[in-house]
């Protein structure tokens, strides 16, 4: 934002006082706050103020042009997708995994998901209280998605509690390697309505791709494991170990031999040794056993020294870092009050995350978490990043209508100050972030755009489904082929004469039907699996076959230009009414003059020689 004096012409910006009012109903400014102390004057020019470093702005209070400028400059420093750190999409998660399944088949490393326990208890839209076969389809179809989508190495940590932990297993078999079991301490002590057992633990699967691909898994350690090496020598810290197994009746021959002890006398263990006679020498000659005399029992007694090696194998059993009120704790220090129950602690998702082999600070590690609820993902990735400099990019799925009200000032909170107390930053050292937020049209959004070209005919036609059930699949069928062929949600190529002003009708929560644009170019991209590398937008003369007689009017184009399966991939998007194709073959050629695409996609008619119509592409990718 440095570049081009964006800050200054953000400050300036005729909307910029909604930014701010944003800013403070988050709990992230002050009502003293002074825009002006944002940038600090110094001999050398303006300076951003180190107290504002991680104010997160918001480009829907900013101008189309502008936004155009920021992502054309933000292309030029890198690819665009690289530059970005966060992705987060309102949508039924099944909607939404099918739109991102080609940009990122095998590319995500790493799965994190919390669903529905299946209780009737649960703060989620799906059904309340599912059937066992029905609850186990939903998981079973989202799997499915998440296989494809993993790389080959990758893995999927699913939490889940009693109610459904068998069949899951079982029904997961089907589709991805088990590799393990977490038991996660979720609270201790409190009531509780079973009858038999006060529940204190939940669980988390680890699944995995490929297991001939995925390396050891080291954790990092605890404080706890950390303060057990009380010892130290030149090789480094080292805790003691009882070379004897106790409580043990097996009598093993190679582990019962005499060992001689610094004054000469020969010990037998009680049970057995835990090294072989072999082994024991191997270990006394590398100064690796340690001899201590008990004076008050007159007895030796034999240890081994276990050095500290920087990581530790995974345990199953995670304590501490899983309690339920850590998660609320959370909550109600970001927000000054519980306004989402049940969220899972950051600090257990940070330490999924952190195993090494799992999803590494390298460039470019995705995690997924499809059942995003409050969330913790995200503030999860942000904070470990924030702790080893990492580059790992997330992105959630939310339907509920807390994206809008838990999710997304969250984030925006947490990319300000990681440390909150009662709604309040305690300091301004948070993370650098770019993050694209969308809402995907939604299943009963497509039927309320289904449009009849002849009303009352359509209206008779579906009264045939309260009245004879057995036509009702053949009517359905007939009626989104023929009858409603053209209805927005269904797809109408009409819209594409200006892809810029294609709209749906959508009803919201508290706002009723609202007309709304749909951005065709950034689903093109996804359902395509474009990756983008920089866009380019023109605003261009008419250029039509008669001049107007009102005005010169401007033509807009938009140019994305990225890859896909290794091959150098632009897109050409403009209004394509009573356009004059020779000039405009002049400019595409000019535009994609150096970049030497492989493909070349455009809406409408084209001059251009070998490139594909959009429309063909895009009715081929939706499936209908």
């Amino acid at each position: 934002l440095k570049e081009g004096n964006f800050l200054e012409e953000i400050i300036s910006h005729k909307d910029f006082e909604k930014q701010v009012k944003e800013w403070k109903k988050l709990g992230i400014v002050n009502d003293n706050f002074d825009k002006n102390e944002i940038l600090l004057n110094t001999i050398t020019g303006k300076i951003l103020n180190n107290k504002y470093k991680y104010l997160p702005v918001d480009t829907k209070y900013l101008s189309e042009e502008f936004k155009e400028r920021l992502l054309e400059k933000l292309g030029e420093l890198g690819n665009l997708d690289d530059l970005i750190d966060g992705i987060l999409i309102k949508s039924e998660n099944w909607q939404a995994l099918n739109l991102i399944l080609e940009k990122y088949r095998e590319k995500i490393k790493c799965i994190y998901i919390d669903p529905p326990y299946n209780t009737g208890n649960d703060e989620f839209l799906y059904k309340d209280k599912y059937q066992h076969s029905s609850w186990l389809s939903m998981m079973y179809d989202r799997l499915q998605f998440a296989r494809e989508i993993l790389k080959d190495d990758g893995v999927i940590f699913v939490s889940i509690d009693d109610n459904e932990i068998y069949r899951f297993q079982e029904i997961s078999s089907f589709l991805i390697n088990y590799l393990g079991t977490f038991i996660v301490q979720a609270k201790v002590g409190g009531g509780s309505d079973n009858k038999y057992l006060v529940p204190e633990h939940e669980y988390v699967f680890l699944f995995g791709k490929n297991k001939e691909r995925i390396g050891y898994l080291w954790a990092k350690p605890s404080e706890e494991y950390l303060n057990s090496f009380r010892y130290e020598d030149k090789k480094g810290k080292y805790y003691l170990d009882s070379l004897e197994k106790t409580g043990i009746d097996i009598r093993r021959p190679n582990l019962r031999y005499p060992v001689k002890v610094p004054d000469g006398t020969e010990i037998w263990p009680e049970t057995i040794w835990r090294l072989s006679k072999e082994e024991f020498e191997r270990r006394l000659a590398l100064d690796e056993i340690e001899f201590i005399y008990n004076k008050k029992d007159k007895l030796w007694k034999i240890y081994t020294k276990t050095y500290y090696k920087g990581k530790i194998r995974p345990r199953s059993l995670i304590k501490k870092i899983g309690y339920t009120k850590k998660g609320n704790q959370n909550i109600k220090d970001l927000f000054g009050g519980l306004t989402y129950r049940y969220s899972k602690p950051s600090e257990l998702i940070k330490w999924l995350c952190g195993i090494d082999n799992i999803i590494s600070g390298t460039f470019n590690n995705f995690i997924l978490d499809f059942f995003a609820g409050s969330g913790t993902t995200a503030h999860a990735v942000m904070k470990l990043n924030k702790e080893d400099t990492g580059r790992r990019k997330y992105i959630l799925v939310e339907m509920a209508d807390y994206f809008d009200t838990i999710i997304i000032p969250r984030i925006k909170k947490i990319t300000y100050s990681f440390n909150w107390k009662d709604g309040k930053p305690q300091d301004a050292d948070g993370i650098s972030q770019i993050i694209k937020y969308h809402y995907l049209e939604q299943y009963e959004d497509t039927l309320h755009n289904i449009e009849f070209p002849n009303e009352e005919k359509g209206q008779k036609v579906l009264q045939l489904f309260d009245k004879d059930k057995e036509v009702s699949e053949y009517v359905m069928k007939y009626m989104l082929k023929f009858e409603t062929e053209g209805s927005p949600s269904l797809l109408n190529l009409n819209g594409f004469e200006n892809p810029f002003e294609y709209k749906l009708k959508i009803i919201s929560s508290g706002k009723g039907e609202e007309l709304v644009n749909v951005d065709l170019v950034e689903t093109f991209n996804y359902l395509l699996g474009l990756k983008v590398h920089r866009y380019k937008f023109l605003n261009t003369p008419s250029l039509r076959d008669t001049p107007l007689k009102k005005g010169n009017i401007k033509r807009k184009y938009v140019v994305v230009l990225g890859e896909r399966d290794n091959r150098r991939t632009a897109i050409i998007w403009r209004p394509t009414k009573g356009i004059n194709l020779e000039k405009d073959k002049e400019i595409i050629d000019k535009v994609l003059n150096g970049f030497d695409p492989d493909e070349i996609f455009i809406n409408g008619d084209s001059f251009v020689k070998g490139y594909k119509p959009i429309e063909s592409e895009f009715k081929k990718l939706m499936g209908v």
